[in-house]
């Protein structure tokens, strides 16, 4: 969250950022959104080490974002991918499924209750 999130972006963007003229409206409001999830990643990292109230909460609302995001980037064309062909479903599916995972121990590991007793019976 706190380094690979901006890195990524970082590396993703810096070739997209010369199509941001030609696609437009769209491809900017892609990579705004991307741009605000990860420093919301940023936030969110440090108040996890920290064992801050609310920042499981965070991290559960920061996974969901982060995967509409990359949804969003598989889905449109406005990113470069330097993927295989017919690599995007299996990368699409790998990221997912890291983010499903990260989800799934963030709201059943004993080790998160105990740290943070608030997230029993939460949804995000």
């Amino acid at each position: 969250m706190l380094a690979i999130g901006p890195a990524a972006l970082a590396l993703e963007t810096s070739g997209a950022l010369s199509r941001l003229q030609a696609y437009g409206p769209p491809a900017a409001a892609l990579f705004l959104y991307r741009a605000v999830v990860a420093g919301l990643g940023m936030v969110v990292a440090p108040s996890l080490w920290a064992g801050r109230a609310g920042a499981v909460s965070g991290a559960r609302w920061w996974l969901v974002l982060d995967a509409a995001g990359t949804v969003l980037t598989f889905a449109t064309p406005f990113f470069p991918s330097n993927r295989l062909p017919g690599a995007k479903r299996l990368a699409l599916a790998v990221a997912l499924a890291l983010n499903a995972a990260w989800f799934a121990y963030l709201r059943g590991s004993h080790r998160v209750r105990a740290v943070w007793p608030e997230v029993r019976g939460t949804l995000l």
